[in-house]
């Protein structure tokens, strides 16, 4: 039953939604990017840098990085990767999932039951738990990402209160564990883009290595994912534990084809894996994400996580549950599954945001940098600034001492790639760029040759 004591405020969906569609293509920068911070922010601006879209970048006087983008007849300002379509007072509702549920509930979105207590209210929680028709929770913190400090598939009292008592905050949220695959799916204006199914850390035995050789070698193969690159998989001490209640140990070597589950929250940032299942997503499971949309104000767009059995099936065919909405979430794992296509996320925002800027025609450029720029890591930086400029291209050393590159992007990112070779890197010191048109080869990404 809908939940009508809320006070709502004008939904975005007022405003226009995202008409286009999300592109599926190829990367081969996994190397560049796995050295880089702020990868929301890179792709994003990477995909309006192709729509020659300026883009001015500085922090605040917090230190909070900002930026404007200005397109052909407007401008958005973003703090991180968040533009200013999404309110401050959104984002405070969606940091509060307690809050974010009276949302969802007013739109006829079914979430988990649940409620918040003092992280030391045992007697309260056993009461609820007691209650509960089916006997298996969730513990955790009221706000937090990240997958960090949850603990799921709790079917006992006694472990009801440890793990309120492994949390540090003040209070705490108990829900209603919901048995199913765990999925985050991206809405971008009030239409469906993408969905991933997120895995829990896990190894596969082959009957030789310990199962830390196992961790290390997965970990050595995540490194070249962009994203998954930034989040190796840990023998924490929760992970200890599980090992220990399985009878096992890091030194353990399994038999072969054996599965050793690591951790039970499905979470890429825990040490999980992710499957692309755009494709395989049901209608009406694509309805119930963009009903979650709807249901908050002022919402540029969001990732829904939502349990479901089967997402390829009817919602009503199985019991599913929406746990959260992040008004600040992760585009970049749909740009880089484990396993799967890529979905070009950052594209599809950049379409909603700016849709009178269409793809730049690309310009092509032939520059040539004079002064000290050879053994002093120019090329490896140009690399970068290329990447995140979205040009492609390549750069080389001269006999003569200086470095060349040919670059193809939007006219405003090759300009922006002129003006940033005229400071360069660290201890490199650039005299002189010359630069002409180009031919148009058609490069397929940008490469250092030696």
């Amino acid at each position: 039953m809908k939940n009508t004591n809320i006070k709502m405020t004008a939904s975005l969906n007022t405003l226009p939604v995202f008409n286009g569609e999300a592109q599926a293509y190829d990367f081969d920068e996994s190397q560049i990017f796995s050295t880089m911070l702020g990868i929301n922010r890179i792709i994003l601006r990477r995909s309006l840098y192709e729509r020659n879209i300026k883009i001015d970048i500085w922090n605040d006087e917090d230190g909070i990085p900002q930026w404007t983008a200005m397109g052909i007849n407007k401008s958005v300002r973003f703090r991180y990767a968040m533009p200013s379509y999404t309110s401050n007072a959104t984002r405070k509702i969606t940091n509060n999932k307690d809050e974010t549920k009276k949302y969802l509930d007013a739109q006829g979105v079914y979430t988990p039951k649940g409620i918040i207590i003092d992280s030391k209210d045992y007697d309260k929680a056993i009461t609820w738990f007691s209650q509960l028709e089916h006997k298996k929770v969730v513990v955790k913190p009221v706000a937090g990402s990240g997958g960090k400090g949850v603990t799921s598939s709790i079917t006992s009292e006694n472990d009801v209160i440890s793990a309120m008592q492994g949390l540090s905050s003040k209070r705490v949220v108990l829900e209603e564990h919901i048995d199913g695959d765990d999925h985050r799916i991206l809405v971008v204006g009030g239409k469906f883009i993408a969905a991933i199914k997120r895995i829990p850390a896990f190894v596969i035995g082959d009957g030789v290595s310990s199962i830390e050789q196992l961790v290390d070698a997965k970990n050595k193969t995540r490194s070249s994912n962009p994203y998954t690159g930034r989040y190796p998989i840990k023998l924490s001490s929760d992970v200890l534990s599980r090992l220990e209640r399985s009878g096992l140990s890091p030194s353990s070597i399994v038999p072969a084809e054996t599965r050793v589950n690591l951790q039970t929250i499905a979470n890429v940032g825990a040490g999980g894996d992710s499957e692309d299942v755009t494709g395989a997503v049901h209608p009406d499971f694509m309805r119930i994400a963009e009903d979650c949309w709807r249901a908050l104000p002022e919402l540029a767009y969001c990732g829904i996580d939502l349990i479901a059995d089967d997402i390829s099936k009817s919602p009503i065919e199985q019991r599913y549950a929406v746990i959260e909405i992040n008004a600040n979430c992760d585009i970049s794992m749909h740009h880089f599954p484990t396993c799967g296509m890529p979905i070009d996320a950052a594209g599809a925002i950049a379409d909603y945001l700016f849709p009178a800027d269409p793809v730049a025609e690309c310009v092509a450029i032939k520059i040539e940098v004079k002064g000290k720029v050879q053994k002093v890591g120019f090329r490896k930086w140009m690399g970068k600034q290329a990447m995140m400029l979205g040009i492609k291209g390549l750069c080389k050393n001269t006999s003569l001492g200086t470095v060349e590159a040919f670059l193809e992007g939007s006219e405003y990112a090759v300009s922006e790639m002129i003006k940033l070779c005229t400071r360069g890197p660290g201890e490199s010191y650039p005299a002189e760029i010359i630069f002409e048109s180009a031919p148009f080869i058609g490069f397929k990404s940008f490469s250092i040759e030696k």
